[in-house]
């Protein structure tokens, strides 16, 4: 075999080996363009689904409290509360999240990027702090049931409303609009025209998760527990009772006040319900967020971020559900 045969044949399978490495690299972009298109697909009608049944559900909720008489008691103002929460959540910032996540780019400009954002951190830490105050008035409740209506009265109601909201807006508006909260001056650290998002400094991601989840938790789990204890407390010394009124005779005032606690029985499962949701949805996030700020934002791939920050948004329909199958 002489040189020109063994330069030809080097060539053909040089050529032939192009040729399959083309092909191979074609079938990769094509599987994960394929890829890509089933996750947009499904992050479509997942964050539709979270979207659609956050509005009704939210909406639902305050008008029933609205509308109908009975339910217009303090404890319902704060869920009202709560739902309006949950409902601008929904409106102001899933609804511009899921057109950023479509077009992959941000096409509301700079100046609502900031508004966004404000708007993120501010409905969902009221979103949060409005469960403190549920947990709180079950905790009144049934500590000091005889006193729950005196010291839980609309007034004190509407200032303990007031207050979460007063927080949620001082914690998010001010360093946000001012660029203070992020790590460089740039809204969000983020320098593209085209981008969005939350990258705030390591000392803001101290003080807002704190405020908006960590002390808000330990605040929730310490009432559940403590209402819980009470709970068992006065349901052995209710069970001691019924059973002495079962022996000596019928008793109607026994009859209401049974019925009366079987309801708060009732609201501390619920509330348990909310709480437990409320951890699922929301710690995957706050430990997320803490995390990314101490590695400068490269440790979590984009999507894991996103999927997460949905997660947590998701507990904004999750509450209206729970409630409403909790008072079927």
């Amino acid at each position: 075999m002489n040189t020109n045969q063994t330069t030809d044949i080097d060539t053909l399978i040089t050529e032939e080996f192009l040729l399959q490495t083309d092909n191979l690299t074609t079938t990769v972009k094509t599987n994960v363009q394929y890829s890509r298109t089933g996750e947009l697909i499904i992050s479509i009608i997942t964050y539709s689904i979270i979207i659609i049944l956050s509005i009704i559900g939210n909406v639902i909720v305050v008008t029933a409290i609205c509308r109908v008489q009975r339910l217009r008691h303090p404890t319902n103002f704060i869920l009202m509360s709560l739902a309006i929460a949950d409902l601008l959540v929904t409106t102001t910032v899933m609804i511009p999240g899921f057109i950023y996540e479509i077009k992959h780019e941000w096409i509301f400009g700079r100046v609502f990027c900031n508004v966004w954002v404000a708007n993120d951190i501010t409905f969902c830490t009221a979103s949060i702090l409005h469960l403190v105050a549920v947990s709180f008035d079950r905790y009144v409740a049934i500590e000091n049931p005889l006193k729950y209506k005196q010291k839980m009265t609309k007034h004190m109601i509407f200032i303990i409303i007031g207050f979460i909201w007063l927080i949620s807006v001082l914690l998010s508006y001010g360093p946000v609009l001012l660029g203070v909260y992020s790590q460089s001056k740039t809204i969000g650290n983020l320098s593209d025209s085209k981008e969005c998002g939350m990258r705030p400094n390591r000392i803001y991601s101290i003080i807002s998760s704190s405020t908006s989840f960590y002390i808000p938790l330990i605040i929730i789990l310490f009432l559940y527990g403590r209402i819980f204890i009470t709970a068992r407390k006065h349901s052995k010394e209710l069970q001691k009772l019924e059973n002495i009124v079962k022996r000596l005779h019928s008793n109607e005032k026994f009859v209401f006040e049974n019925a009366k606690w079987n309801k708060n029985i009732k609201a501390i499962r619920t509330l348990g319900i909310v709480v437990g949701v409320f951890v699922v949805c929301w710690l995957p996030f706050f430990v997320m967020y803490l995390l990314l700020a101490y590695c400068d934002y490269q440790c979590v791939n984009s999507s894991v971020e996103r999927y997460i920050t949905w997660i947590g948004y998701a507990n904004s329909f999750c509450n209206p559900v729970i409630y409403a199958f909790s008072n079927k």
